[in-house]
């Protein structure tokens, strides 16, 4: 690539350059989509906020202290406020980057808070896509209406016109856009690349191994917009004009076309494809220009048909590494269990439930429920289904939440426990070593201490046995230290963990090619990873 510009004209120079552009946003995308599993059909949005910060500037640097000349025609005597900080690169320049990136975090929050996932984000962001595209086309006076921001003269003092000028930004492009793999294949390798394929495999379970999955949703939504600034930015120097065009559904789903053909969680999958596409694109809109949205149609659902999972997906499902044969321990059964006394007396109480009530839109499930267990006791719940036994559980590992009540904080405690939106109702007070359960979220009520064991094995198909429990070993692990590799005393403790249920031998074996008993197996040491404490498991006996 760093050669293109010593064989291309500068026609296809610049086209190129555009197509890297999009290479930089397709990262983004698979980064939110191809790993963390969330479909956004609005990306359109953050490449035009992007472009436009950029535009701004250099419209004011054409202008020269003056108004912009579409500002005259459409009738303005005066520079708007929000454009002045646009007049210096140090504010233009960030503001392209960071913007979307804090706007993305502020929407994603909301939205992840709320529990919002699968189509419903997509159509979330599709509308958002769609609402900003118009406001953008009706403010003409400020954006430029339809037309948008073009007309650009120079960057920094040189003339874009100017092969040197053009030859420089294009270098930039390729050296961002490395830059730009560089950082993704160091983020997805990191243990927090782990937590978002754990997020796209179940959600649910990683909320219930101890991390607050809304803060991660909505970071790696962050990530990917400002990635997706960043590549508006670079686009608009070197194409000469933004729109409200490049901001709608259409140019949106596109973008997520790109990741598609070339292959979901993969990065050099997202460069291909959009680079493929793109050029692919051009050469048919050249030859057939009548007919060429139909040869595209087509040419991507036969890529899709024949690629499901995309272009370097189906590659390396093709190619069979051969590994060196990793020497591991010989097979044991695990040792039986033997429980010890504990070392409080029995009647120091660890989990206290007093008058506990919850009902199903008025109907009640647990009516008055007290129930006290003591520090190293085990309890058994029995009853028919439907008796409220799973929502007795729902209650303790903060599955169901509580409208109305105190909250109490241990001070170990990092996180707190904010409720979200709920029609089931809850009274009573749960506490469990000084803390009040009933509105905490799972993730917090995970760190002090109780761990739920599902019934139906739930573990992450995608990542190995190994990383099932290294994502429940580093529940404590606050964001930074998921953008760094595990110490050696966790890796310590999860080879141990492994050792513990037998499975140390395969623990480099996707968990999904485990048989229902070695799953299930597989969550116990996934558990015992939390602060020993109340370990719940759910249970159906016959009615």
């Amino acid at each position: 690539m760093f050669l293109a510009p010593a064989f291309l004209s500068d026609f296809r120079q610049n086209l190129l350059a555009k197509f890297l552009c999009f290479a930089i946003l397709a990262i983004g995308i698979d980064l939110l989509w191809g790993y963390a599993g969330m479909l956004s059909l609005g990306h359109g949005v953050w490449f035009g906020l992007g472009g436009y910060a950029m535009g701004m500037y250099l419209k004011m640097e054409d202008a020269d202290g003056r108004l912009p000349d579409f500002m005259n025609w459409s009738g303005l005597t005066s520079v708007p406020w929000f454009w002045k900080p646009f007049e210096h690169a140090w504010f233009a320049l960030p503001a392209a980057v960071l913007g979307p990136g804090i706007i993305a975090y502020v929407v994603g929050y909301l939205v992840f808070r709320s529990r919002v996932k699968g189509a419903y984000f997509s159509i979330i962001t599709q509308a958002l896509a769609l609402i900003l595209s118009i406001f953008f086309v009706g403010q003409q006076q400020y954006t430029g209406g339809t037309n948008g921001l073009t007309n650009f003269s120079t960057l920094f003092g040189f003339s874009l016109a100017d092969r040197a000028t053009q030859d420089a930004l294009y270098y930039l492009t390729v050296a961002t856009l490395l830059a730009t793999m560089l950082f993704a294949t160091w983020l997805t390798r990191a243990p927090l690349g782990r937590l978002l394929i754990a997020i796209r495999d179940d959600e649910d379970r990683v909320r219930f191994s101890g991390h607050n999955v809304t803060l991660l949703k909505a970071a790696v939504f962050a990530v990917s917009a400002a990635l997706a600034g960043l590549a508006g930015a670079l686009y608009v120097p070197q194409v000469g004009i933004i729109s409200p065009a490049n901001m709608g559904i259409v140019p949106s789903i596109e973008f997520v076309l790109l990741v598609a053909v070339g292959g979901r969680a993969t990065i050099t999958g997202a460069v291909i494809g959009a680079i493929l596409v793109s050029w692919a694109r051009s050469i048919l809109s050249e030859n057939y220009p009548d007919t060429w949205l139909y040869f595209f149609g087509a040419l991507f659902i036969a890529s899709v048909l024949l690629f499901p999972a995309g272009i370097v997906g189906t590659w390396r499902s093709l190619v069979r590494h051969r590994r060196l044969p990793i020497r591991r321990p010989p097979f044991r059964t695990p040792a039986a269990v033997r429980l010890e006394s504990p070392e409080h007396p029995m009647s120091e109480a660890i989990l206290n439930i007093e008058n506990l009530c919850v009902s199903f839109d008025g109907f009640p499930v647990l009516d008055d429920l007290s129930l006290l267990v003591a520090r190293g006791e085990l309890r058994f719940l029995i009853g028919p289904n439907g008796a409220g036994k799973t929502t007795l559980m729902d209650v303790i590992s903060g599955k169901v939440r509580a409208r109305s009540g105190r909250v109490l904080f241990d001070p170990a405690v990092p996180a707190s426990g904010d409720p979200h939106p709920s029609t089931i109702e809850v009274h009573g007070e749960i506490r469990f070593e000084g803390l009040d359960l009933a509105r905490m979220r799972e993730d917090a009520i995970v760190r002090a201490g109780i761990a739920r064991k599902f019934q139906t094995p739930s573990v992450f198909n995608s990542l190995t046995v190994a990383e099932n429990v290294a994502v429940a070993a580093a529940y404590r692990d606050r964001f930074l230290r998921q953008l760094f590799p595990p110490s050696a005393a966790r890796r310590e403790r999860v080879t141990r963990a492994l050792e513990d249920v037998a499975l140390l031998h395969r623990a480099d074996v996707p968990a999904g090619a485990l048989s229902t008993a070695n799953a299930s197996g597989s969550k116990s040491p996934c558990s015992s990873s939390s602060r020993p404490g109340s370990c719940s498991s759910t249970s159906r006996s016959p009615a």
